[in-house]
């Protein structure tokens, strides 16, 4: 792959884009998995991507009821075998910052 990509392979099958951050917080229970998402999600800045690793299906769904839908685009929701993988990249406010 040539520098500076977007993409990268995937093992099983495909490409994925590149992100910029990865948050693994499976075999982490509700409301502690809202918490770090939300902490971690205040840290990026806007335009920049998140992977974020999940067991719990709840975690998945309650993730859209507490991040507002104008802060984020949603990139991805990924069914693994034995976890969720969510892909977002922050917003920013109508100046392009957040």
């Amino acid at each position: 792959m040539k520098p500076g990509n977007p993409w990268t392979l995937r093992g099983d099958a495909g490409l994925r884009p590149h992100m910029d951050h990865l948050l693994d917080i499976r075999g982490a229970i509700i409301p502690f998995t809202l918490l770090k998402i939300t902490q971690a999600f205040r840290e990026l800045r806007a335009g920049e991507t998140i992977e974020i690793l999940v067991g719990d299906p709840d975690t998945r769904d309650d993730l859209f009821k507490v991040l507002p839908a104008s802060l984020y685009e949603l990139i991805g929701v990924e069914n693994e075998a034995s976890f969720y993988r969510i892909l977002l990249r922050k917003g920013g406010e109508k100046n392009g910052t957040t």
